[in-house]
């Protein structure tokens, strides 16, 4: 919950201060927009890349009203007694050529600080502060992301590339700490019940799950990419299988790359890297233009309950 708190323009003229202090720049440069506005005037976007059209598909978004970075979309049709999900991903290196001048403008990039989902609610008399829980519409769109992670993996790992994020599981001393944390939230957690069968039980609408979730992440160690490795299966403790990032490439640079590997793996041709830098995609033999096909087993709101299999 974010409540206007600049009531004088003192907290603007900081962040203003702040800025010039540290010579941020507060628009692009004249070689960024320039190559922006070539890019996208330079006939149709079929032109541009050896892509398929896919805009016969209708695309939905899952976002709130005023989103600007509209970089994940869906569409669900009924396949017998199974669900196919198309999760379409802003193709940013279709319109980003490696080397130019946005390729370097993104790599500069800055930090994201996400706001916290947190209030301050009056009870009582007193203030105390609560954690948000994730609405429904989120749940469901953080699953279908898991998902298209998840699936993007799979091939990826089979082709022998990509990169991965890695998350550790948590320790025995991590564990008993959550113990604590859950007793002291009020959870009822069973001696007998290990932490992975325990979490999916919690109410996700109740705001100690979010609080005590956040916990678990702390809980589990720092999250990180690593690269394919021979004989190595990266795993991610959180989500219980491989995954990657791949469906937010306008705010992650990392997804960018793995898009473009996948798009290599599927096409079976070498990714378009940063010279010097990610190499060529050793990819296994498949067919241009198949799809990675996977069937969804099970999608629960909660993002950690989604169950796939690979379709031959």
């Amino acid at each position: 919950m974010v409540r206007r708190v600049d009531h004088d323009g003192s907290l603007s003229r900081g962040l203003d201060e702040l800025r010039r202090s540290f010579d941020v720049p507060d628009e692009f440069s004249s070689a960024v927009i320039a190559e922006a506005e070539k890019v996208t005037s330079s006939g149709s976007w079929a032109e541009l890349v050896d892509r398929v059209d896919r805009r016969d598909v209708d695309f939905v978004t899952l976002d709130p009203v005023g989103s600007t970075d509209l970089d994940q979309a869906f569409a669900l049709e009924s396949s017998g007694s199974d669900l196919t999900l198309r999760y379409a991903i802003a193709d940013v290196g279709a319109f980003v050529r490696p080397g130019g001048a946005i390729d370097a403008e993104a790599e500069r990039g800055a930090d994201r600080i996400d706001m916290p989902e947190q209030e301050v609610v009056r009870r009582d008399g007193a203030f105390m502060l609560r954690f948000q829980p994730r609405r429904a519409v989120e749940r469901q769109g953080a699953a279908m992301s898991l998902a298209t992670n998840m699936a993007v993996a799979d091939a990826l790992f089979a082709a022998g590339t990509g990169l991965f994020r890695t998350m550790p599981a948590v320790d025995d001393r991590g564990v008993r700490r959550l113990r604590h944390t859950a007793q002291a939230f009020g959870l009822d957690w069973p001696g007998d019940v290990p932490l992975d069968r325990f979490e999916p039980t919690l109410d996700p609408d109740d705001p100690r799950t979010a609080a005590f979730q956040l916990a678990v992440r702390r809980a589990s160690g720092k999250a990180s990419y690593e690269p394919f490795r021979a004989g190595v299966v990266p795993w991610h403790a959180a989500v219980a299988a491989t995954s990657t990032h791949a469906t937010a490439p306008l705010r992650r640079l990392a997804d960018r790359f793995v898009v473009e590997a996948a798009v290599s793996v599927a096409a079976d041709r070498p990714s378009r890297t940063r010279p010097g830098r990610s190499g060529r995609v050793d990819a296994r033999r498949v067919d241009p233009g198949d799809e990675v096909r996977v069937r969804l087993v099970r999608v629960d709101v909660g993002e950690r309950r989604v169950e796939f299999e690979r379709v031959a």
